[in-house]
């Protein structure tokens, strides 16, 4: 990991958005292109253009997790309401077959029913997947038997296409669900490199515009400048009580140590290149959602 500090005894503190935050830094990086397009081509920083190919590509591969997303959302329906035909019209199939064979439950093998040897009643699938193998059975052996020794309710027409139909959803909701998460990965892994363009964004104007001393005109380029807090008052706000916090909160048993805080950016007075090489989680909901 290479680290390199500047203006360390400086006033200011420069953050830069969280690595693990994905939204938080094409945000970023959108605050530093609105500014950079407004100057002059000769002005630019020399990750821009990188940037604007970057940005541009985000938001194809958003696009593209958005549309996988509203497909996928939209087969869930369709096989929601499906499930339920699926399951009415195995019910029904069995209701004909136990009226056919009421005192013969062991025929309804024949089309793809299992019968409980001790009380001879025709049993139900109770999943999807034996809803299906009983339609797939059944549909065989009517396809097979004349059509006039068929039954005729349900139709066999309509049985078939509960199955086929079914059976078409299910697999674009597959690839719907597939291509959401290519683009949420894509989406991710273009971030990383938009985090350490903006990591060399600030090396660059802090060498070569600003004489090495940080300065709030940094905002300019949407970077985020606060006042530095000193060593005193970083221990009072890590000690002071939560003022919410009820009463009896006081008699508690002490927590277990919490988890290392995730990597975070931050120049007190410095600047911290973190290293690009670990993984992200997937988008956060609002950056799924397209949303700022």
């Amino acid at each position: 990991m290479f680290t390199a500090k500047f203006d360390t005894f400086s006033d200011l503190q420069l953050n830069l958005p969280p690595k693990h935050k994905p939204f938080e830094i094409v945000l970023s990086t959108r605050s530093c292109l609105d500014y950079e397009l407004s100057r002059p081509p000769e002005e630019r920083l020399p990750q821009t253009p990188r940037l604007i190919e970057l940005y541009d590509q985000w938001n194809a591969s958003d696009e593209d997790r958005s549309e996988g997303e509203s497909q996928r959302a939209e087969a869930a329906e369709e096989v929601e309401q499906l499930d339920q035909a699926l399951t009415r019209c195995v019910r029904h199939i069995r209701k004909t077959i136990d009226a056919a064979y009421p005192h013969s439950p062991a025929k309804a093998k024949a089309w793809g029913f299992p019968s409980k040897s001790s009380t001879k009643n025709i049993l139900l699938p109770r999943n999807r997947q034996e809803h299906l193998k009983v339609l797939d059975k059944y549909i065989a052996k009517e396809q097979s038997r004349p059509e006039e020794e068929r039954f005729t309710s349900p139709p066999l027409a309509e049985v078939i296409e509960i199955r086929d139909e079914l059976q078409r959803q299910l697999k674009v909701r597959s690839l719907a669900q597939a291509r959401r998460e290519d683009g949420a990965t894509i989406s991710n892994a273009i971030t990383l490199e938009m985090y350490d363009l903006l990591q060399g964004a600030v090396v660059y104007l802090l060498n070569f515009r600003f004489n090495n001393k940080l300065t709030v005109k940094l905002e300019k380029w949407g970077f985020e400048v606060v006042a530095r807090r000193n060593a005193a008052e970083e221990e009072e706000a890590e000690t002071a009580p939560a003022t919410d916090a009820p009463a009896e909160a006081a008699a508690a048993p002490e927590p277990a140590p919490a988890a290392a805080a995730p990597e975070t950016t931050s120049t007190n007075g410095a600047y911290t290149n973190g290293s690009s090489n670990g993984s992200l989680d997937l988008m956060p909901d609002e950056m799924l959602n397209g949303q700022e």
